[in-house]
């Protein structure tokens, strides 16, 4: 087998095929539609699709679908980019789109391609040889295939004002969690649904902030300089003011207990009665909790379909 027919089979066996299966959770309609938003803020036309006649139980559906689509999006990306250094060489992309071809949806998901390709770009990435490919695309892979980036990516810029706000009060209420000392109460699902706002935005925001090598179309997909930027940078402000008191030693943990026991004996001497957990650290503690599993359920294709007729219908 060639190098090149090799490097083919790895992108039809394990990196494409990676990248298509989050794609088959959802109704052909609902990626159109997010393929169209995607498109919209790309300043290409794709197909006539409403962006905002939506039912409102889809539209967050849609926002998982559009980064499920981006990721496909960023593969073919990165594709061309192979091919321009001559890591590819032939027709890699008609070879990508022969492998689309085999799923539901296929016309959408060429179709976003072809639209994207044509969208204008800022200056070509500084990438000159197959070594500069072989570093520069596996580390954004990387990047761009974890969990906290795609809903950081997700949250930011394809969520309804509704969840967007919801998730962002549950940031929120961790400031006031680590202020208290609590945060090891807390379950590892309950901390893991609040990356997106840590780590996960971190990594959006450097990319959106300076040029990269390699482009991501996930990435680059996030309209910064906006209100949710601002309202999220508020957040992250107050938990890295949170998260100085914070330390792994023994010593100033205990130190901290004992000063919030003496404090809290001096607020009962001067007929203050608290309750062991305040009511404002409980709300805190259980909006951080929330319900994690609930909203990470998206419904089956069949669901999205009969929510669409019932609206439909009403």
């Amino acid at each position: 087998m060639s190098a090149h027919a090799y490097r083919l089979a790895i992108l039809e066996t394990d990196l494409l095929p990676n990248v298509l299966e989050p794609c088959l959770a959802f109704d052909d309609e609902i990626l159109a539609e997010a393929a169209g938003l995607i498109a919209a803020g790309a300043g290409v036309d794709f197909g006539d699709y409403s962006l905002f006649d939506v039912p409102r139980p889809l539209v967050n559906v849609r926002s998982h679908a559009a980064v499920a689509l981006l990721r496909v999006m960023d593969e073919l990306a990165w594709a061309r980019l192979g091919a321009s250094v001559e890591y590819y060489t032939g027709d890699v992309i008609t070879h990508m789109h022969r492998v689309i071809q085999t799923v539901p949806a296929a016309s959408t998901l060429v179709g976003l391609d072809e639209s994207l390709s044509q969208a204008p770009r800022g200056a070509a990435p500084e990438m000159s040889s197959v070594g500069d490919y072989l570093t520069g695309v596996p580390a954004m892979r990387e990047t761009t295939s974890a969990s906290e980036v795609v809903e950081a990516v997700r949250l930011l810029e394809f969520a309804d004002e509704r969840e967007w706000q919801m998730e962002l009060a549950r940031l929120d209420a961790l400031t006031q969690v680590l202020r208290d000392g609590v945060v090891a109460t807390l379950p590892l699902s309950s901390l893991d649904a609040v990356r997106w706002g840590l780590t996960g935005a971190e990594t959006t925001m450097e990319y959106n902030r300076f040029e990269a090598q390699v482009p991501s179309r996930l990435l680059g997909s996030v309209s910064f300089a906006n209100e949710r930027e601002h309202d999220l940078t508020v957040v992250r402000r107050s938990l890295a003011d949170a998260a100085v008191a914070l330390t792994g030693d023994e010593v100033a943990q205990s130190s901290r207990r004992l000063a919030r026991s003496i404090d809290e004996a001096r607020e009962q001497a001067a007929g203050v009665v608290q309750s062991q957990v305040s009511p404002a650290r409980q709300t805190a503690t259980e909006l951080v909790i929330g319900d994690v599993q609930a909203r990470e359920v998206i419904p089956s294709k069949e669901e999205q379909r009969q929510w669409r007729q019932g609206m439909a219908s009403d």
